[in-house]
């Protein structure tokens, strides 16, 4: 036995890695609860050659490649139950049991609705924990075309180890020699070190004690002290959707998928950058404006407040072709723009954008006081993400940008032209989760998921119409600045 993150673990197993890091912890438990199920980053291959998209033995080379370069994917985790869960390296993967064929639906007219369609049952799926919690699926588009979705558990790894995924996928696609099985003498177990370390992402006392503060001081009296709590945020005039809830019968996930020319993007980012901004802070722009659309015109809510995932690996010093966890987050709160009414007046406020994306810019450099390094604190995980259940939800939508894949295939055998990556259903997340990434000189695909009934409307409202007027607001914004470039 030993101690790590202050919690007594197994050592003594010959397939024994490491102790799970506290975000890791935090995944797991979200996991066991059937909180968060897992991310999915996919892509859209179109196969040069004749390649037989039905048979498993076309993938099999390149998925065997996957399992040869990452190690994450022959992890699975021990003890999820408990405060003291860890990893060990499991010796056979049967990618029978990692790979799923899905039937295309003769009712979707294009691939954007097929692949839209297919994404809810994607992310409701539960992945079986005696296993590594990773699974493919494949959605048949044409002969020569087919969707691939790289569907895991977060405690695996964070948005852009899919990217890695796929990006390892396609160089092994180019290999035509296929193995039945993966001899485990290729395979390394080494998944590194932990990266939210208290040495990693170190806390100061001033953080840590506006944070303290923040959970047992009334927020008037820390206004009157002039101190920002961290979890202060949040007030009576924030939209949040419903309160936390979880109903293991009806746990799913809506999805509404957003598709953007490349000609169009390439328009809007030169305009973007006239006012130095980049996507991610124009993105804040268009969504509050969508969302402000929607609510009703009162003075019960008047702002939203914003997270925005951030990747660490350039802080970290770790490269995009790795997989494994490395993010934290950034709040921000928007106020809500109660002009934007109607297209015409539907502009975007450029100083606050780039006021977004200076600050993202700073945050992801700086390592100290990270809210993923106030994890270690808490004792116990299961508990503290069950309490959150019945509370009020810590923001208003999340943004999670992936930036652009530039995508190297080798032979040319296959190549990827769109991406798509999406979240599920997040029982203590955002009411709604903004989802982009985009392939290099091709088309920006925005994913919205939600928690169907989190957005806390009537009965009789329909929260999938809602989604759709927001997401074609957010359509128009980004044409009318194109047209305007």
């Amino acid at each position: 036995m030993k101690k790590m993150f202050g919690k007594a673990v197994r050592d003594d197993t010959e397939n024994y890695l490491r102790a799970a890091s506290p975000n890791e912890r935090r995944c797991i438990a979200r996991d066991y609860l059937d909180f968060y199920r897992g991310l999915a980053v996919g892509g859209t291959y179109d196969f040069s050659d004749g390649s037989n998209l039905s048979c498993p033995s076309t993938y099999t080379r390149g998925l065997q490649k996957c399992i040869e370069r990452h190690p994450q994917l022959s992890v699975v985790t021990i003890n999820a139950e408990s405060n003291s869960p860890y990893f060990e390296h499991y010796p056979k993967v049967d990618l029978e049991q990692h790979l799923q064929h899905l039937d295309k639906c003769k009712k979707d007219g294009d691939e954007d609705k097929a692949i839209q369609n297919a994404l809810p049952g994607i992310l409701d799926t539960k992945l079986l924990p005696s296993i590594p919690a990773w699974k493919v699926f494949i959605l048949p588009l044409s002969e020569k075309r087919c969707f691939i979705a790289f569907f895991y558990s977060h405690t695996l790894g964070d948005g852009m180890s899919g990217l890695a995924f796929h990006q390892t996928l396609l160089s092994g696609l180019e290999v035509s020699h296929i193995e039945n099985e993966l001899p485990p003498s290729t395979r390394s177990k080494d998944i590194g070190p932990a990266s939210d370390t208290p040495r990693n992402l170190p806390i100061t006392w001033p953080f840590f004690l506006r944070t303290l503060l923040g959970i047992f001081l009334p927020k008037p009296l820390l206004s009157i002290l002039g101190l920002e709590a961290l979890n202060n945020a949040v007030t009576s005039a924030t939209w949040t959707g419903s309160p936390v809830f979880y109903n293991a019968e009806k746990h799913t996930t809506g999805v509404r998928t957003i598709t953007i020319d490349g000609t169009i993007v390439s328009r809007v980012l030169r305009v973007s950058r006239s006012h130095g901004v980049k996507l991610t802070g124009l993105l804040h722009q268009l969504i509050v404006g969508a969302l402000s659309e929607f609510l009703p015109q009162s003075a019960d809510i008047s702002q939203f407040v914003a997270q925005t995932s951030l990747s660490l690996r350039g802080a970290l010093n770790i490269s995009g072709d790795k997989i494994g966890n490395f993010i934290s987050a950034d709040t921000a709160t928007l106020p809500k723009n109660n002009k934007m009414r109607c297209e015409a007046e539907a502009k975007v406020n450029w100083s606050s954008a780039k006021a977004i994306t200076e600050r993202l810019a700073a945050v992801s450099k700086d390592l100290r006081n990270h809210p993923i390094g106030l994890l270690p604190y808490v004792s116990d995980m299961r508990s503290w993400t069950l309490s959150k259940v019945g509370g009020s939800r810590d923001c208003s939508y999340e943004v999670s940008n992936l930036t652009s894949f530039r995508p190297v295939s080798p032979g040319g055998r296959a190549t990827i032209v769109k991406m798509v990556f999406c979240q599920p259903a997040s029982v203590t997340g955002a009411p709604l989760s903004f989802n982009v990434v985009s392939v290099a000189n091709g088309p920006l695909s925005i994913a919205v998921s939600w928690q169907l009934g989190a957005l806390g409307f009537d009965a009789g409202e329909d929260e999938r119409e809602i989604v759709e007027i927001v997401c074609r607001k957010i359509e128009l914004g980004f044409r009318h600045l194109a047209s305007t470039s």
